[in-house]
């Protein structure tokens, strides 16, 4: 026998869930799309940081990439490191 409103509270879960991954396929496709008429993505908001972005860029299924590139077209990729893995 099921605990009384355990019905209820399962079924609100549930619709809850749905709207979190509907929320995050709209991220995903705006993203996308953003991405594929500019070439590259905005993240508004001011002077985020790069855990904000990170973060961002994670929640759309993406990973943050930083490149160092040199007047003379020469390009490195930037990793950040804590200041404990130095």
């Amino acid at each position: 026998m099921a605990r009384p409103g355990a019905v209820e509270r399962q079924a609100a879960l549930r619709a809850e869930l749905n709207e979190e991954i509907a929320q995050y396929e709209a991220r995903h496709k705006a993203a996308l799309e953003q991405a594929g008429r500019d070439g590259h993505l905005v993240v508004a908001g001011v002077d985020p940081s790069l855990l904000d972005v990170e973060e961002y860029l994670d929640s759309i299924g993406a990973r943050l990439e930083i490149i160092a590139v040199f007047d003379d077209g020469r390009r490195f990729p930037v990793h950040l490191a804590s200041d404990d893995a130095l």
